[in-house]
């Protein structure tokens, strides 16, 4: 009754430790096998995956006047196509199966969990899938058009007296344009990663905006690793959306510190 009484959920911790093992599996097995579901799925819609993966290249080469021909991929390996292929739909399973695997460890985790804790995991979960989505999708409508389009117009204009025509391989745009979507997405998790560190103690909206001119310079540190090109223009681009999410990050901070509303409401539980 005590542990009721504090929130817990009735018959998770009395159960016996292979009664956990055997409920740690079952929870892995129905993750598993819906994470393998939407692979398969991914890779039976692999032709739509492609052709959305390829939009940005596509864009990039029609709009720049004086490619030769076509867009178009090429591979040196027979069986680069089919690798690519099941690339694409290992990912796109995950992205998609990932969160109901997750959700299956929760409810085996949320039965241990008292109920204030499991009140701030929800949120947490939520808004880390939330921020990755926009990180991948600034990267996807933003940076790889811009990007493979200055790359495209850089190679016209080296002259020389000589025709440089792109000959761009299938597995290496697919995966670079993975990588930099993958990187963006982690970038984006940074409100998340902030407003966890707040609720741990580890740091607050002072300290966080006591720093904000090194925090200026790293942005565009990044910015630089990140976008594929080199002029100020595209890193201030990619620099922006960081600033903005760090800003956000020292207002939610703010909002969560000791003696702020929430903290008001947290201690007036």
């Amino acid at each position: 009754m005590p542990e009721a009484a504090a929130g817990r959920s009735p018959g998770g911790p009395e159960m016996t430790f292979m009664g956990h093992l055997r409920e740690l599996r079952r929870r892995l097995w129905v993750g598993l096998v819906v994470v393998a579901a939407a692979v398969g799925a991914a890779f039976a819609l692999r032709s739509h995956i492609m052709r959305w993966l390829l939009a940005p290249f596509f864009d990039a080469w029609t709009k720049v006047g004086g490619l030769p021909g076509r867009p178009a991929l090429n591979y040196a390996n027979p069986v680069d196509p089919f690798f690519v292929d099941m690339k694409l739909a290992i990912l796109a399973g995950l992205f998609a199966g990932l969160p109901l695997l997750i959700w299956q460890l929760w409810l085996f985790i949320a039965p241990g969990l008292y109920r204030r804790e499991r009140r701030l995991v929800y949120p947490f979960l939520f808004f880390a899938y939330l921020f990755f989505v926009a990180g991948a999708s600034f990267c996807y409508f933003v940076v790889l058009p811009v990007a493979y389009e200055f790359f495209f117009r850089y190679a016209l204009s080296m002259g020389g007296g000589v025709a440089i025509n792109p000959v761009v391989m299938i597995n290496d745009y697919a995966g670079l344009s993975l990588k930099l979507m993958a990187g963006f997405g982690v970038v984006f998790e940074l409100p998340v990663v902030v407003v966890l560190l707040t609720l741990m103690g580890v740091t607050g909206w002072r300290q966080l905006l006591r720093v904000w001119r090194w925090v200026v310079v790293g942005a565009f540190g990044v910015a630089a690793i990140l976008t594929p090109t080199p002029d100020i223009v595209n890193q201030t681009l990619m620099a922006v959306p960081l600033l903005v999410l760090y800003f956000l990050s020292i207002l939610v901070s703010f909002i969560l510190r000791p003696g702020g509303a929430a903290g008001e409401r947290k201690a007036a539980k």
